[in-house]
Protein backbone atom coordinates (compact mmCIF):
# COMPACT_ATOMS: atom_id res chain seq x y z
CA UNK A 1 0.00 0.00 0.00
CA UNK A 2 1.39 3.58 -0.58
CA UNK A 3 1.04 5.35 2.54
CA UNK A 4 1.69 8.57 0.64
CA UNK A 5 -1.32 8.57 -1.42
CA UNK A 6 -3.33 7.84 1.85
CA UNK A 7 -1.78 10.88 3.83
CA UNK A 8 -1.51 13.16 0.79
CA UNK A 9 -5.31 14.40 1.22
CA UNK A 10 -5.56 14.80 4.68
CA UNK A 11 -2.07 16.75 5.29
CA UNK A 12 -3.66 18.95 2.28
CA UNK A 13 -6.76 19.18 4.21
CA UNK A 14 -5.61 20.27 7.34
CA UNK A 15 -2.85 22.94 6.04
CA UNK A 16 -5.89 24.43 4.38
CA UNK A 17 -8.42 24.47 7.24
CA UNK A 18 -4.78 25.67 9.60
CA UNK A 19 -4.50 28.75 6.70
CA UNK A 20 -8.42 29.57 6.58
CA UNK A 21 -8.15 29.95 10.43
CA UNK A 22 -4.82 32.17 11.15
CA UNK A 23 -6.60 35.00 8.94
CA UNK A 24 -7.11 36.84 12.46
CA UNK A 25 -3.58 36.14 13.26
CA UNK A 26 -2.08 38.84 15.49
CA UNK A 27 0.76 40.05 17.84
CA UNK A 28 -1.53 42.32 19.39
CA UNK A 29 -4.50 42.11 21.55
CA UNK A 30 -7.20 40.48 19.41
CA UNK A 31 -9.68 40.28 20.11
CA UNK A 32 -11.65 42.29 22.87
CA UNK A 33 -14.68 43.38 24.38
CA UNK A 34 -16.21 39.87 23.68
CA UNK A 35 -19.37 38.92 25.85
CA UNK A 36 -19.54 35.28 24.69
CA UNK A 37 -16.31 32.41 24.98
CA UNK A 38 -17.17 29.14 22.96
CA UNK A 39 -14.16 26.96 24.55
CA UNK A 40 -13.79 23.56 22.51
CA UNK A 41 -16.02 20.26 23.73
CA UNK A 42 -13.80 18.12 25.80
CA UNK A 43 -13.96 14.32 25.20
CA UNK A 44 -14.55 15.26 21.86
CA UNK A 45 -13.44 12.76 18.33
CA UNK A 46 -9.74 13.02 17.89
CA UNK A 47 -9.07 14.71 20.91
CA UNK A 48 -5.93 13.27 22.91
CA UNK A 49 -8.25 11.97 26.00
CA UNK A 50 -10.29 10.38 23.55
CA UNK A 51 -8.41 8.60 21.20
CA UNK A 52 -5.02 7.74 23.74
CA UNK A 53 -5.32 3.45 23.70
CA UNK A 54 -8.82 3.04 22.50
CA UNK A 55 -8.36 2.74 18.43
CA UNK A 56 -9.84 0.17 16.24
CA UNK A 57 -7.49 -2.81 17.40
CA UNK A 58 -9.56 -2.72 20.81
CA UNK A 59 -12.88 -4.29 18.51
CA UNK A 60 -10.49 -6.76 17.57
CA UNK A 61 -8.43 -7.48 20.32
CA UNK A 62 -10.81 -10.97 21.66
CA UNK A 63 -9.78 -13.75 19.47
CA UNK A 64 -13.20 -14.79 17.50
CA UNK A 65 -15.51 -12.69 19.76
CA UNK A 66 -18.30 -9.96 18.62
CA UNK A 67 -16.41 -7.02 17.82
CA UNK A 68 -16.84 -4.53 20.51
CA UNK A 69 -14.98 -2.31 22.42
CA UNK A 70 -15.57 0.12 25.33
CA UNK A 71 -13.88 2.52 27.30
CA UNK A 72 -14.76 4.81 30.20
CA UNK A 73 -12.79 8.00 31.01
CA UNK A 74 -11.94 10.35 33.94
CA UNK A 75 -10.77 13.58 33.18
CA UNK A 76 -9.98 17.07 34.57
CA UNK A 77 -8.68 20.32 33.37
CA UNK A 78 -8.22 23.62 34.23
CA UNK A 79 -7.35 26.64 32.33
CA UNK A 80 -4.14 28.96 32.58
CA UNK A 81 -2.93 32.55 31.04
CA UNK A 82 -5.87 34.50 32.92
CA UNK A 83 -4.65 37.82 31.35
CA UNK A 84 -5.25 36.74 27.79
CA UNK A 85 -9.16 35.95 28.63
CA UNK A 86 -8.89 39.02 31.11
CA UNK A 87 -8.12 40.43 27.70
CA UNK A 88 -10.66 39.02 25.78
CA UNK A 89 -13.40 40.16 28.21
CA UNK A 90 -12.27 43.93 28.92
CA UNK A 91 -13.43 46.84 27.69
CA UNK A 92 -10.09 48.57 26.47
CA UNK A 93 -7.72 45.10 26.35
CA UNK A 94 -6.61 45.86 29.66
CA UNK A 95 -6.50 43.41 32.32
CA UNK A 96 -7.42 46.66 34.76
CA UNK A 97 -10.11 49.30 34.34
CA UNK A 98 -10.55 52.58 36.12
CA UNK A 99 -13.76 53.32 37.01
CA UNK A 100 -14.85 57.38 38.57
CA UNK A 101 -18.25 58.81 38.78
CA UNK A 102 -16.73 62.45 37.85
CA UNK A 103 -16.07 62.98 34.37
CA UNK A 104 -12.46 63.27 33.65
CA UNK A 105 -11.76 66.55 32.64
CA UNK A 106 -8.20 66.72 31.91
CA UNK A 107 -6.83 64.92 29.11
CA UNK A 108 -4.37 62.49 30.97
CA UNK A 109 -6.36 61.37 33.51
CA UNK A 110 -8.18 58.10 32.63
CA UNK A 111 -11.45 56.83 32.93
CA UNK A 112 -12.50 53.42 31.53
CA UNK A 113 -15.78 53.52 32.77
CA UNK A 114 -18.23 56.26 33.79
CA UNK A 115 -19.79 54.99 37.03
CA UNK A 116 -23.51 56.18 36.54
CA UNK A 117 -23.67 53.70 34.00
CA UNK A 118 -24.07 51.18 36.68
CA UNK A 119 -26.05 52.63 38.97
CA UNK A 120 -23.37 54.09 41.21
CA UNK A 121 -24.22 57.46 42.91
CA UNK A 122 -22.60 58.76 46.14
CA UNK A 123 -22.76 61.17 48.48
CA UNK A 124 -20.15 63.00 47.50
CA UNK A 125 -20.50 62.22 44.09
CA UNK A 126 -16.50 61.27 43.23
CA UNK A 127 -16.10 57.98 43.87
CA UNK A 128 -13.58 55.60 41.94
CA UNK A 129 -12.12 52.31 41.86
CA UNK A 130 -10.15 49.96 39.85
CA UNK A 131 -11.48 46.99 38.25
CA UNK A 132 -9.76 43.64 36.97
CA UNK A 133 -10.63 40.29 35.73
CA UNK A 134 -8.83 36.68 36.03
CA UNK A 135 -11.68 34.43 34.40
CA UNK A 136 -10.43 30.35 34.94
CA UNK A 137 -12.57 27.53 33.82
CA UNK A 138 -12.06 24.17 35.51
CA UNK A 139 -14.05 21.31 34.44
CA UNK A 140 -14.61 17.44 35.31
CA UNK A 141 -15.61 14.80 33.75
CA UNK A 142 -16.73 11.18 32.89
CA UNK A 143 -16.92 10.02 29.08
CA UNK A 144 -17.84 6.68 27.73
CA UNK A 145 -17.25 5.85 24.05
CA UNK A 146 -18.70 1.96 22.66
CA UNK A 147 -17.75 0.97 19.36
CA UNK A 148 -18.56 -2.24 17.77
CA UNK A 149 -18.01 -4.05 13.88
CA UNK A 150 -20.58 -5.81 11.79
CA UNK A 151 -21.11 -7.13 8.33
CA UNK A 152 -17.50 -8.22 8.22
CA UNK A 153 -15.86 -9.58 5.48
CA UNK A 154 -12.90 -11.79 7.14
CA UNK A 155 -11.04 -12.36 3.91
CA UNK A 156 -10.30 -9.18 2.92
CA UNK A 157 -10.36 -7.95 6.64
CA UNK A 158 -12.45 -5.43 5.46
CA UNK A 159 -16.11 -4.29 7.30
CA UNK A 160 -18.71 -1.86 8.96
CA UNK A 161 -18.60 -0.37 12.21
CA UNK A 162 -20.48 2.34 14.55
CA UNK A 163 -19.34 4.33 17.75
CA UNK A 164 -21.23 6.00 20.15
CA UNK A 165 -19.88 8.48 22.44
CA UNK A 166 -20.63 11.08 24.92
CA UNK A 167 -19.50 12.40 28.48
CA UNK A 168 -21.10 13.59 31.97
CA UNK A 169 -19.37 16.97 32.28
CA UNK A 170 -19.08 19.22 34.75
CA UNK A 171 -17.95 22.95 33.77
CA UNK A 172 -16.92 25.81 36.57
CA UNK A 173 -16.01 29.41 35.07
CA UNK A 174 -15.12 32.05 37.09
CA UNK A 175 -14.32 35.82 36.14
CA UNK A 176 -12.45 36.36 39.40
CA UNK A 177 -13.43 39.80 40.13
CA UNK A 178 -11.22 42.26 42.07
CA UNK A 179 -11.76 45.39 42.99
CA UNK A 180 -9.71 47.98 44.53
CA UNK A 181 -11.63 51.10 45.36
CA UNK A 182 -9.55 54.67 45.85
CA UNK A 183 -13.00 56.59 46.86
CA UNK A 184 -16.02 55.41 48.23
CA UNK A 185 -17.45 58.93 47.39
CA UNK A 186 -19.09 59.10 51.61
CA UNK A 187 -21.24 55.83 50.64
CA UNK A 188 -24.68 55.15 48.39
CA UNK A 189 -27.09 57.77 47.84
CA UNK A 190 -30.67 56.54 47.75
CA UNK A 191 -32.25 59.60 46.55
CA UNK A 192 -29.98 59.67 43.25
CA UNK A 193 -32.51 56.91 42.17
CA UNK A 194 -34.64 53.98 43.08
CA UNK A 195 -31.47 51.81 42.67
CA UNK A 196 -28.42 52.55 43.95
CA UNK A 197 -25.52 50.26 44.28
CA UNK A 198 -22.53 51.26 46.21
CA UNK A 199 -19.26 50.15 44.21
CA UNK A 200 -18.71 47.52 40.78
CA UNK A 201 -19.03 44.48 42.98
CA UNK A 202 -21.94 45.06 43.79
CA UNK A 203 -23.29 46.93 40.31
CA UNK A 204 -22.71 43.13 38.73
CA UNK A 205 -24.78 41.57 40.44
CA UNK A 206 -27.70 44.24 41.09
CA UNK A 207 -31.52 42.85 40.63
CA UNK A 208 -32.10 45.50 37.98
CA UNK A 209 -29.92 43.71 35.08
CA UNK A 210 -31.25 40.47 33.65
CA UNK A 211 -28.20 39.77 32.09
CA UNK A 212 -24.31 40.10 31.88
CA UNK A 213 -23.93 39.60 35.54
CA UNK A 214 -20.90 38.81 37.03
CA UNK A 215 -21.62 37.09 40.73
CA UNK A 216 -19.00 34.35 41.89
CA UNK A 217 -17.96 30.75 40.21
CA UNK A 218 -20.95 29.72 37.96
CA UNK A 219 -21.08 25.79 36.84
CA UNK A 220 -23.00 23.64 34.70
CA UNK A 221 -23.20 19.74 34.94
CA UNK A 222 -24.87 17.95 32.06
CA UNK A 223 -24.61 15.53 29.20
CA UNK A 224 -22.21 17.17 26.60
CA UNK A 225 -23.36 16.08 22.79
CA UNK A 226 -23.64 12.76 22.06
CA UNK A 227 -21.66 11.65 18.86
CA UNK A 228 -23.06 8.80 16.97
CA UNK A 229 -20.59 7.70 13.76
CA UNK A 230 -20.88 5.00 11.24
CA UNK A 231 -17.74 4.09 9.11
CA UNK A 232 -15.98 1.80 7.17
CA UNK A 233 -12.97 -0.20 7.75
CA UNK A 234 -10.90 -0.19 4.13
CA UNK A 235 -7.93 -2.04 5.46
CA UNK A 236 -6.89 -4.12 8.85
CA UNK A 237 -4.79 -5.83 9.23
CA UNK A 238 -2.48 -5.41 12.22
CA UNK A 239 -0.39 -3.15 12.72
CA UNK A 240 -2.08 -1.29 9.15
CA UNK A 241 -5.68 -0.19 9.55
CA UNK A 242 -7.53 2.74 7.47
CA UNK A 243 -11.02 3.88 8.02
CA UNK A 244 -13.33 6.68 7.48
CA UNK A 245 -16.64 7.36 8.69
CA UNK A 246 -19.91 9.89 8.65
CA UNK A 247 -21.80 10.70 11.42
CA UNK A 248 -24.14 13.19 13.28
CA UNK A 249 -23.96 15.05 16.28
CA UNK A 250 -26.82 15.07 18.83
CA UNK A 251 -27.12 18.47 21.39
CA UNK A 252 -27.72 17.47 25.20
CA UNK A 253 -25.80 20.53 26.76
CA UNK A 254 -26.95 23.91 27.44
CA UNK A 255 -27.15 26.80 25.04
CA UNK A 256 -26.03 30.31 26.26
CA UNK A 257 -28.78 32.52 28.33
CA UNK A 258 -26.36 35.57 28.73
CA UNK A 259 -27.36 35.63 32.12
CA UNK A 260 -23.82 35.94 32.97
CA UNK A 261 -20.22 37.28 31.62
CA UNK A 262 -18.01 33.54 31.22
CA UNK A 263 -21.31 31.66 31.14
CA UNK A 264 -20.41 27.71 31.67
CA UNK A 265 -21.41 25.84 28.28
CA UNK A 266 -21.60 21.86 28.53
CA UNK A 267 -21.04 20.40 24.91
CA UNK A 268 -21.60 22.66 21.67
CA UNK A 269 -23.99 25.05 22.61
CA UNK A 270 -26.51 22.51 21.75
CA UNK A 271 -25.93 22.56 18.46
CA UNK A 272 -26.90 19.92 15.56
CA UNK A 273 -24.26 18.77 13.26
CA UNK A 274 -22.71 16.43 10.90
CA UNK A 275 -19.31 14.78 11.21
CA UNK A 276 -16.81 13.19 8.88
CA UNK A 277 -13.43 11.57 9.23
CA UNK A 278 -10.51 9.20 8.96
CA UNK A 279 -8.23 7.64 10.53
CA UNK A 280 -5.19 5.52 9.44
CA UNK A 281 -1.93 4.08 11.32
CA UNK A 282 1.03 2.25 9.69
CA UNK A 283 4.03 0.56 11.42
CA UNK A 284 7.67 2.11 11.30
CA UNK A 285 9.76 -0.09 13.07
CA UNK A 286 9.50 -3.39 14.45
CA UNK A 287 12.04 -5.35 17.09
CA UNK A 288 10.44 -8.77 16.81
CA UNK A 289 12.96 -10.43 19.48
CA UNK A 290 12.10 -7.96 21.94
CA UNK A 291 8.27 -8.01 20.92
CA UNK A 292 9.01 -3.58 20.05
CA UNK A 293 6.88 -2.22 17.79
CA UNK A 294 6.53 1.56 16.91
CA UNK A 295 3.87 3.28 14.70
CA UNK A 296 2.46 6.49 13.41
CA UNK A 297 -1.47 7.20 14.28
CA UNK A 298 -3.44 9.85 12.56
CA UNK A 299 -6.92 10.37 12.89
CA UNK A 300 -8.50 13.77 11.30
CA UNK A 301 -12.10 14.28 12.37
CA UNK A 302 -14.27 17.88 10.83
CA UNK A 303 -17.82 18.79 11.99
CA UNK A 304 -20.37 21.31 10.69
CA UNK A 305 -22.43 22.39 13.60
CA UNK A 306 -25.78 24.01 12.21
CA UNK A 307 -27.69 27.08 13.83
CA UNK A 308 -29.86 27.76 16.53
CA UNK A 309 -31.19 30.95 18.69
CA UNK A 310 -29.76 32.02 21.91
CA UNK A 311 -29.10 34.72 24.09
CA UNK A 312 -26.00 36.69 23.21
CA UNK A 313 -24.75 40.55 25.19
CA UNK A 314 -24.10 43.13 21.88
CA UNK A 315 -22.11 46.19 21.58
CA UNK A 316 -22.97 49.08 19.63
CA UNK A 317 -19.90 49.47 16.57
CA UNK A 318 -17.52 51.21 17.97
CA UNK A 319 -18.39 51.34 21.30
CA UNK A 320 -16.77 48.74 23.61
CA UNK A 321 -19.11 47.83 26.62
CA UNK A 322 -21.42 49.65 25.41
CA UNK A 323 -24.24 47.31 26.28
CA UNK A 324 -23.49 48.30 29.73
CA UNK A 325 -24.85 51.81 29.15
CA UNK A 326 -27.76 53.80 30.59
CA UNK A 327 -30.32 53.98 27.90
CA UNK A 328 -33.84 55.13 27.75
CA UNK A 329 -36.16 51.93 26.27
CA UNK A 330 -38.44 54.51 24.50
CA UNK A 331 -39.27 57.97 24.22
CA UNK A 332 -42.14 57.51 26.92
CA UNK A 333 -39.32 57.17 29.54
CA UNK A 334 -37.67 59.92 28.29
CA UNK A 335 -40.90 62.24 28.67
CA UNK A 336 -41.21 60.58 31.96
CA UNK A 337 -38.06 61.67 33.02
CA UNK A 338 -38.40 65.13 31.64
CA UNK A 339 -41.68 65.79 34.01
CA UNK A 340 -39.66 64.00 36.71
CA UNK A 341 -37.26 66.52 37.22
CA UNK A 342 -34.57 66.83 39.68
CA UNK A 343 -32.02 63.93 40.81
CA UNK A 344 -34.33 61.19 40.20
CA UNK A 345 -35.10 62.88 36.18
CA UNK A 346 -31.73 63.13 36.16
CA UNK A 347 -30.91 59.86 36.97
CA UNK A 348 -34.04 57.73 35.64
CA UNK A 349 -32.67 55.56 32.81
CA UNK A 350 -33.14 51.35 31.75
CA UNK A 351 -29.56 49.22 31.91
CA UNK A 352 -28.40 48.63 28.79
CA UNK A 353 -27.63 45.05 29.29
CA UNK A 354 -31.15 44.46 29.76
CA UNK A 355 -32.33 46.01 25.82
CA UNK A 356 -28.55 45.11 24.12
CA UNK A 357 -29.05 41.13 25.16
CA UNK A 358 -31.13 39.91 22.42
CA UNK A 359 -32.37 36.74 20.41
CA UNK A 360 -30.11 36.02 18.30
CA UNK A 361 -29.10 33.19 15.07
CA UNK A 362 -26.12 31.71 15.71
CA UNK A 363 -24.50 29.21 13.12
CA UNK A 364 -20.82 28.22 14.52
CA UNK A 365 -19.96 26.42 11.23
CA UNK A 366 -17.01 24.06 10.32
CA UNK A 367 -14.25 22.92 13.30
CA UNK A 368 -11.95 20.61 12.32
CA UNK A 369 -9.53 18.56 14.48
CA UNK A 370 -6.47 16.63 13.30
CA UNK A 371 -4.25 13.91 15.54
CA UNK A 372 -0.73 12.67 15.25
CA UNK A 373 0.72 9.88 17.51
CA UNK A 374 3.59 7.71 17.72
CA UNK A 375 2.88 4.78 19.51
CA UNK A 376 5.13 2.08 20.97
CA UNK A 377 4.01 -0.94 22.10
CA UNK A 378 6.30 -2.91 24.51
CA UNK A 379 4.71 -6.66 25.05
CA UNK A 380 1.62 -5.44 27.25
CA UNK A 381 3.05 -1.83 27.83
CA UNK A 382 1.80 1.15 25.65
CA UNK A 383 2.93 4.47 25.08
CA UNK A 384 2.46 6.91 23.30
CA UNK A 385 2.81 11.13 22.46
CA UNK A 386 1.62 13.50 19.46
CA UNK A 387 0.31 16.19 18.55
CA UNK A 388 -3.12 17.80 18.21
CA UNK A 389 -4.35 20.40 16.01
CA UNK A 390 -8.03 22.21 16.17
CA UNK A 391 -9.18 24.78 14.20
CA UNK A 392 -12.81 26.80 14.47
CA UNK A 393 -14.30 29.15 12.09
CA UNK A 394 -16.17 32.57 13.86
CA UNK A 395 -19.59 31.91 14.59
CA UNK A 396 -22.05 33.51 11.56
CA UNK A 397 -24.61 36.07 13.66
CA UNK A 398 -28.05 37.42 12.98
CA UNK A 399 -30.55 39.08 14.83
CA UNK A 400 -33.28 36.82 15.27
CA UNK A 401 -36.23 39.30 15.76
CA UNK A 402 -34.71 42.62 14.60
CA UNK A 403 -34.10 45.30 16.10
CA UNK A 404 -36.34 47.99 18.35
CA UNK A 405 -36.25 51.12 17.16
CA UNK A 406 -37.17 52.68 20.45
CA UNK A 407 -33.88 52.84 22.22
CA UNK A 408 -31.73 55.79 22.42
CA UNK A 409 -28.95 56.64 24.71
CA UNK A 410 -29.61 58.71 27.73
CA UNK A 411 -27.52 61.76 28.05
CA UNK A 412 -25.36 62.41 31.48
CA UNK A 413 -27.27 64.85 32.45
CA UNK A 414 -30.87 62.64 31.73
CA UNK A 415 -34.36 64.80 32.05
CA UNK A 416 -35.31 62.96 29.00
CA UNK A 417 -31.97 64.55 26.82
CA UNK A 418 -29.95 61.89 24.72
CA UNK A 419 -26.60 62.18 23.80
CA UNK A 420 -26.06 59.71 20.13
CA UNK A 421 -22.16 59.68 20.58
CA UNK A 422 -21.29 59.10 24.10
CA UNK A 423 -20.01 55.90 24.99
CA UNK A 424 -19.14 54.00 28.59
CA UNK A 425 -15.96 56.43 29.31
CA UNK A 426 -15.92 59.47 30.79
CA UNK A 427 -14.76 61.18 28.03
CA UNK A 428 -15.06 65.04 28.62
CA UNK A 429 -15.73 65.53 24.90
CA UNK A 430 -18.39 62.93 24.36
CA UNK A 431 -20.32 64.08 27.51
CA UNK A 432 -20.45 67.23 26.51
CA UNK A 433 -23.86 69.23 27.62
CA UNK A 434 -23.91 70.46 24.11
CA UNK A 435 -24.33 67.59 22.86
CA UNK A 436 -26.99 66.76 24.41
CA UNK A 437 -30.08 66.49 22.19
CA UNK A 438 -33.53 67.61 23.76
CA UNK A 439 -36.85 64.92 23.61
CA UNK A 440 -38.20 66.44 20.56
CA UNK A 441 -35.41 65.31 18.70
CA UNK A 442 -35.68 61.73 19.87
CA UNK A 443 -36.81 59.79 17.59
CA UNK A 444 -33.39 60.88 15.19
CA UNK A 445 -31.25 59.86 17.81
CA UNK A 446 -33.05 55.99 18.14
CA UNK A 447 -30.48 52.80 18.23
CA UNK A 448 -31.20 51.02 14.45
CA UNK A 449 -30.26 47.49 13.99
CA UNK A 450 -27.46 48.51 11.71
CA UNK A 451 -25.78 50.18 15.00
CA UNK A 452 -24.94 46.80 16.53
CA UNK A 453 -22.12 44.92 16.27
CA UNK A 454 -22.62 41.58 15.96
CA UNK A 455 -19.09 40.12 16.54
CA UNK A 456 -18.74 41.31 19.96
CA UNK A 457 -22.04 38.75 20.88
CA UNK A 458 -19.65 36.28 18.39
CA UNK A 459 -17.04 33.96 18.85
CA UNK A 460 -14.22 34.44 16.63
CA UNK A 461 -12.22 31.73 14.96
CA UNK A 462 -9.20 30.33 16.56
CA UNK A 463 -6.55 27.36 16.58
CA UNK A 464 -5.63 25.35 19.47
CA UNK A 465 -2.20 23.23 19.56
CA UNK A 466 -1.52 20.61 21.81
CA UNK A 467 0.85 18.44 23.06
CA UNK A 468 0.04 15.43 24.65
CA UNK A 469 1.27 11.62 25.77
CA UNK A 470 0.23 8.92 28.26
CA UNK A 471 1.18 4.95 29.07
CA UNK A 472 -0.61 2.17 29.81
CA UNK A 473 -0.79 -1.48 29.49
CA UNK A 474 -2.93 -3.75 28.09
CA UNK A 475 -4.05 -7.68 29.04
CA UNK A 476 -5.12 -8.87 25.88
CA UNK A 477 -4.70 -12.25 26.48
CA UNK A 478 -7.69 -12.71 28.96
CA UNK A 479 -10.91 -13.86 28.38
CA UNK A 480 -12.31 -10.08 27.76
CA UNK A 481 -9.25 -8.11 26.73
CA UNK A 482 -8.69 -5.18 29.26
CA UNK A 483 -6.48 -1.48 29.39
CA UNK A 484 -5.92 0.71 31.56
CA UNK A 485 -4.18 4.29 30.36
CA UNK A 486 -3.60 7.39 31.67
CA UNK A 487 -2.18 10.82 30.06
CA UNK A 488 -2.08 14.23 29.86
CA UNK A 489 -2.03 17.34 27.52
CA UNK A 490 -1.55 20.96 27.61
CA UNK A 491 -3.33 23.10 24.84
CA UNK A 492 -2.59 26.27 23.56
CA UNK A 493 -3.82 29.40 20.98
CA UNK A 494 -1.81 30.30 18.47
CA UNK A 495 -3.71 32.96 16.89
CA UNK A 496 -5.65 35.27 19.41
CA UNK A 497 -6.83 35.30 22.90
CA UNK A 498 -9.93 34.25 21.82
CA UNK A 499 -9.88 30.41 23.53
CA UNK A 500 -8.79 28.80 26.63
CA UNK A 501 -4.85 27.87 27.16
CA UNK A 502 -5.48 24.75 29.45
CA UNK A 503 -3.95 21.55 31.23
CA UNK A 504 -5.79 18.05 30.35
CA UNK A 505 -5.90 15.13 32.75
CA UNK A 506 -7.42 11.45 32.26
CA UNK A 507 -6.98 8.13 33.60
CA UNK A 508 -9.27 5.21 31.09
CA UNK A 509 -9.95 1.52 31.29
CA UNK A 510 -12.00 -0.63 28.89
CA UNK A 511 -12.69 -4.02 27.79
CA UNK A 512 -13.35 -5.72 24.19
CA UNK A 513 -16.10 -8.46 23.89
Amino acid sequence: MNIKKILTPMLLLSMGTQLYANNDSSCDCNPYSRSYLATKPYFMSASPERVSAFRDERIHARENGRGMGLQLAVFGAKSRNEENLAHYFSSNCSTCMQVREQIAEEFNRTTDLLAQHFNIFTQNGDFSSKIGFAPQQSAIGLGFEFRQGFWRNEEKNRGFFYDISTALVRVKNDMNLCERIINNGGGPNPDADEHVVANMTEAFRQSEWCFGKICGAQSKTGLSDIEVKAGYEWLQHKPYHLESYLGIIIPTGNKAEAKYLFEPIVGNGRHFGVTFGSAVGFQIWEDVEKDRLLRVEYAIHTEYLFGNTQKRMFDLNNKPWSRYMEVYANKEQAQQAADLGGQLGANLATPGINVFTRDAKVTPGIAHTHNTAFVLTCKGFQGEAGYNYFARTADCVKLACGFPTTIALKDKLGDGQTNPVRNITGNSLLNDAALAQPLDNYDQNVIRAEDIDLNSGAQPCYVINTLYAALGYRWDTWRYPFFVNGGGSYEWTSNSNAALDRWIVWAKCGFSF
